[in-house]
């Protein structure tokens, strides 16, 4: 059990001078609960998701050269307006997103048939879709 105690008279943890914390202070016990909460699995570190932008070209969704930085599974895709027409790529290979986004792309985005796609946490956002997008690959959800 962790008390925390907003009066420090009160305070039923030794008291240490200033300056020479011991690992029964609360200077560290402070620092260790994070600690303590993940070694239980019950407290994970939030990552800022990174979007990865597709380029204007044709080229396997699994290839460097068909986005500005490859998409992995902690990452969105996402279609804007650096694709001017219809987009038709295949996966190339099973692949996981965190998510997709449609935004604005020139032509609608349809992902070709095969391979499967996996699609996390941040799920498939049209909200800002000026297309359509049309996925007949296989598709998983998770999230």
């Amino acid at each position: 059990m962790i008390m925390i105690d907003s009066n420090p008279r009160q305070s039923r943890l030794p008291q240490h001078p200033v300056g020479k914390a011991t690992s029964g202070s609360r200077r560290n016990s402070a620092w260790a609960l994070p600690g303590i909460l993940a070694a239980l699995g019950l407290f994970q570190p939030v990552a800022n998701a990174a979007t990865s932008t597709k380029q204007d070209n044709s080229n396997a969704l699994n290839l460097p050269a068909s986005w500005d930085t490859m998409p992995g599974a902690a990452d969105v895709a996402q279609w804007t307006s650096l694709v001017t027409g219809a987009n038709n790529p295949v996966l190339g290979a099973d692949l996981t997103w965190l998510g997709i986004k449609i935004v604005s792309p020139g032509g609608l985005v349809t992902l070709a048939a095969g391979n499967t796609l996996t699609v996390g946490a941040s799920g498939i956002d049209l909200s800002a879709a000026t297309q359509n997008l049309t996925i007949n690959s296989g598709l998983t959800l998770q999230g």
